[in-house]
């Protein structure tokens, strides 16, 4: 049995030293990538086997853990970016949630976001057994996107007040249930917000699939006059390969967070796949990550102030 721990231990502090290492090239290649996602647990965890070790006199092993957990924690952890707004600044609200297909009570999910009191919301993973819930939320939130030739909403914003809906113009000839664009009328110039579901990395979904669909969103982009927030489920890390190359290719910089899912842990253990990502002369902005609402995801709460 001592020995099976043994080699158990090992294999986790391997693991956890492959992912903080990964997180530093996750650009390049999309296993880097996957392995790269539990990064900053790797790093945490390589704290505490330091601090075994160390009990241990294992001196070296504790020097190069302690190295490897800096380095790690240094990378991936959130960074506040704080905006002071300008006194005029029109205030808005932006809520997104994945509301999770096997959500056992959309409602209450919903009832939890209109206490939020956002101005626009944006849903993931809606379903035939969520009408009930987007038929509460339409009550305060009349406005929404459709679906755009998809036979069922798989996403969709909803507003307070009335929107331009860009959703055909962004997707053109591709049908997708699971993106959304809107012209909001806020601030002197207007906002143009997409919101999107990204699938999930390999092995999950076959080769590529991010790959290609990313390439759709970023075809729709062009055809929009522009895009100031981009908001979603993106299945990827703040510090992987699709946020650097939404940053590269779109001048649109993450606004970073504490991890979204899985919605029950505690803010170490959730790893931030949920995203907003602003044009840098937006205003200013502001992301938190909300509480446990009964989806699997947590909500992000976005407050903007337009000029």
């Amino acid at each position: 049995m001592r020995r099976l721990i043994s080699r158990a231990w090992t294999a986790i502090i391997v693991f956890a030293c492959i992912s903080v290492c990964s997180a530093f090239v996750a650009q390049t290649n999309p296993i880097l990538d996957l392995l790269a996602v539990f990064a900053l647990q790797a790093a945490l965890f390589l704290l505490f086997a330091s601090l075994i070790d160390g009990m241990r006199g294992q001196w070296l092993r504790v020097a190069m853990w302690v190295v490897l957990s800096a380095a790690g924690v240094t990378l991936v952890w959130p960074r506040a970016q704080a905006q002071t707004c300008e006194e005029g600044m029109t205030r808005k609200r932006i809520v997104f949630l994945n509301l999770w297909i096997r959500n056992p009570d959309p409602v209450k999910s919903i009832e939890a976001i209109l206490r939020m009191n956002a101005d626009v919301v944006a849903l993931a993973e809606l379903s035939a057994s969520s009408k009930k819930a987007e038929a509460l939320l339409l009550e305060h939130y009349p406005y929404a996107t459709d679906c755009n030739g998809a036979p069922e909403c798989g996403l969709r914003i909803f507003s307070r007040e009335p929107v331009a809906d860009l959703t055909a113009k962004m997707l053109g000839d591709y049908v997708s249930e699971s993106a959304g664009a809107v012209d909001l009328n806020w601030g002197k110039e207007g906002i143009t917000l997409i919101a999107s579901h990204l699938t999930q990395p390999w092995p999950l979904r076959p080769w590529g699939s991010q790959g290609r669909q990313m390439k759709a969103m970023a075809d729709g982009m062009d055809r929009l006059d522009r895009v100031d927030l981009w908001v979603g489920d993106f299945n990827a890390v703040t510090w992987g390969a699709i946020p650097y190359r939404i940053k590269e290719n779109t001048g649109l910089a993450p606004v970073q967070s504490w991890g979204t899912w899985p919605g029950f842990l505690m803010a170490y253990g959730r790893i931030p796949i949920d995203h907003v990502f602003a044009k840098r002369k937006l205003g200013c902005i502001a992301k938190e990550v909300g509480p446990d609402i009964g989806s699997d995801h947590r909500p992000i709460i976005i407050d903007l102030g337009v000029k």
